[in-house]
């Protein structure tokens, strides 16, 4: 999955110029003309091979980037051992880019003064996937490179990139659903932190605050919030910048069950009971109450005039409800999905929680009993209390500014395409397209 940094909420005019960032004035110009007449497939392609020549001007620069610090010929050779250095060092900067590492820090873990295991303890296993890429894409046999043959391998680094890397988000979800107590999908806060401390899992460090932002957080009971496994799992806390146009991020495993049943039913608003059918004949075994999950269908179809939208938050909700742990719960209304940069840059607040900051937290939460049954509340719920944990959008989670799909299509390579925008009033959109 990757994150194309610049588009809006299709209710906005989207200001195009955040994405290409003023690299091509006169492409701003012609697609802002556009926005105001329609557009056709020629301007949707436009848009596609200006983004992907963007994207391939920038991996030019980084790479020169790495060339220069290490003082290697742009128009000469370099060695086997050479290139392998240097594509580590460029992955190196798209890690430390994530990471939000100083300019004086980066240069240390670049030469290899501070151990970049530090920051992402897959290295190990990124390096022998670095070196199997390089076997795949490199001339068998050959012992001496030019600077577009490194070129050519680091475009390729960041095509196939995000299919690796979904198998730590694989391990990832493995790992949350181990933490689960009674409800598929959900993890009381307090076992989160303390698997950090106590079972030495580093990578759950986001605090409070970023995970409620990241829409990550269930908080029908303040006392006793509760981690949104499949939210965490897609949140941009998951992401590595491997552009300052996109970032690659984690695959949504409910697109693939959203899929199914579009070619089941095929048809954007389906009859409840046409649905339901529908999941019983392609999909999984729901992790909900079969008959509450039933109930809740009809009433979503009642509410749009006897049939349920395909592509709504109602049914997303649905999905989250029947999948917890593949189907993310439909994003909070006023928070902006954001990189941990980002948001410490617009919030002034930490993203990460310190040793000290998660032992004062359990001290303050006790051990939750374990409980026999599962409550997770509906945003329609008849009780008003389950109202005041996540405010959920009311707007159809499938209205994209029409010219995001084929920014989507500029990096064919990938299989989704979750927007950020650099704007921290924005809104995040989601877009799927299969590749």
């Amino acid at each position: 999955e990757s994150n194309l940094h610049g588009l809006h909420n299709a209710s906005e005019l989207p200001p195009l110029h955040s994405i290409l960032q003023g690299q091509v004035p006169e492409v701003e110009s012609a697609f802002q003309e556009c926005f105001q007449s329609g557009v056709g497939i020629k301007d949707l392609s436009l848009l596609a091979a200006s983004l992907d020549e963007l994207v391939h001007q920038e991996v030019l620069q980084r790479t020169k980037g790495v060339f220069k610090a290490k003082k290697l010929p742009m128009f000469g050779h370099i060695d086997l051992k050479q290139m392998q250095e240097v594509l580590e060092q460029v992955m190196m900067g798209y890690i430390c880019d994530a990471a939000g590492i100083s300019q004086n820090e980066r240069e240390k873990y670049l030469a290899g003064e501070l151990d970049i295991r530090e920051k992402y303890p897959s290295w190990s296993s990124l390096q022998q996937w670095l070196h199997s890429l390089q076997e795949v894409m490199l001339p068998a046999q050959a012992t001496r490179f030019h600077f577009d043959d490194l070129t050519s391998l680091v475009k390729e680094l960041n095509q196939h990139y995000g299919r690796w890397q979904d198998g730590e988000c694989q391990v990832l979800s493995n790992e949350l659903k181990a933490l689960e107590t009674q409800c598929p999908g959900h993890i009381p806060l307090r076992q989160f932190y303390f698997s950090h401390l106590h079972q030495k899992k580093w990578q759950f460090t986001e605090s409070i605050q970023y995970l409620r932002s990241l829409g990550a957080l269930e908080e029908s009971e303040k006392d006793k919030p509760r981690l949104i496994s499949s939210n965490y799992v897609l949140g941009a806390n998951n992401c590595v910048s491997t552009s300052q146009f996109y970032s690659q991020c984690c695959l949504n495993q409910c697109d693939t069950h959203l899929r199914k049943l579009e070619k089941a039913v095929a048809a954007a608003e389906v009859p409840a009971d046409d649905l339901q059918s529908a999941v019983v004949a392609v999909l999984p075994e729901p992790e909900g109450a079969e008959h509450l999950l039933s109930e809740k269908l009809q009433e979503i179809s009642q509410r749009h005039g006897g049939k349920v939208p395909l592509h709504g938050r109602d049914f997303a909700e649905w999905l989250h409800h029947a999948y917890p742990r593949e189907c993310p719960a439909p994003k909070i209304l006023d928070q902006p999905e954001e990189l941990s940069g980002q948001f410490e840059s617009r919030t002034h607040q930490a993203s990460i929680f310190s040793d000290a900051d998660m032992e004062e937290y359990l001290a303050n939460h006790k051990v939750e009993e374990p409980t026999a049954t599962c409550h997770l509340p509906w945003t329609r719920s008849s009780s008003p209390t389950s109202l005041s944990g996540r405010r959920l959008q009311e707007a159809s989670v499938s209205t994209w500014p029409w010219w995001a799909a084929g920014a989507a299509f500029a990096l064919g390579s990938l299989v989704t395409a979750r927007v950020f925008s650099p704007r921290m009033d924005a809104t995040t959109t989601d877009l799927t397209s299969s590749a």
